[in-house]
């Protein structure tokens, strides 16, 4: 849950394809009782999609979040992201609940991971992800534009910087040639991979926009005063 949570603030819906794969992996290696697996990829799932869902809540980067703050006067992500950060906790707090009451402890045939040292994994992608949400705060800030465009200038520096430090083993300048070599050659071509993501992530934003034209808002406020 936590990790999908994480990878969802970067990556979006790629959080769902990688951490998916991975899953669908694990459940594929596994040596235990088909029932045993089987209750496994539904709780592993369950997990994924629960912390992928709840970056929506208030993560700057989410769709959902861009178009509440931009619909309503004087609310900027500042002021939201307290209340939707806390209900994103508590939503995965009350889901991880359910699933521990649901689904008492089994021996298996071999024992997982510790939580810590799960968590200490996670260390260096969350350390990247509240760097990117760090400096585009600040960046926000300092050029006084709204946190998703700090956003969008951000990311791809920090995209081409983790590509470069991939490549440190080679030393200082040969890694900024390799990395400036995969981003022309690699990065940039597989762009166009990424068009459905954007259709749809435009298109969300496009409704956003054109639907409450369409809709008699005092009416409708008056109709949910009622109810």
């Amino acid at each position: 849950t936590v990790g999908g949570h994480i990878f969802a603030i970067l990556l979006n819906l790629g959080a769902m394809n990688l951490l998916g794969t991975m899953t669908r992996r694990s459940y594929e290696d596994s040596n235990d009782d088909d029932r045993i697996r089987e209750i496994r990829l539904k709780r592993m799932t369950l997990a994924l999609v629960r912390g992928f869902t709840a970056f929506t809540f208030w993560a700057p980067s989410a769709v959902t979040v861009f178009v509440i703050t931009s619909a309503i006067p004087g609310l900027d992500w500042y002021g939201f992201a307290p209340i939707g950060f806390g209900i994103a906790v508590a939503y995965m707090s009350f889901g991880w609940l359910l699933d521990r009451l649901s689904y008492p402890r089994v021996q298996t045939s071999k024992d997982g991971q510790p939580l810590g040292k799960v968590l200490l994994e996670l260390l260096p992608m969350t350390a990247l992800t509240f760097s990117i949400l760090t400096t585009a705060a600040v960046l926000s800030w300092v050029a006084d534009i709204r946190l998703i465009a700090a956003l969008l200038i951000s990311v791809p520096f920090f995209g081409i910087g983790w590509v470069t430090v991939q490549c440190a083993r080679a030393g200082l300048k040969k890694a900024v040639i390799l990395g400036g070599r995969r981003t022309v050659n690699r990065i940039l071509p597989s762009i166009v991979t990424l068009r459905s993501e954007i259709a749809i992530l435009s298109a969300a934003a496009f409704i956003s926009v054109l639907l409450p034209s369409q809709i008699d808002s005092e009416y409708l406020g008056l109709f949910i005063s009622e109810l």
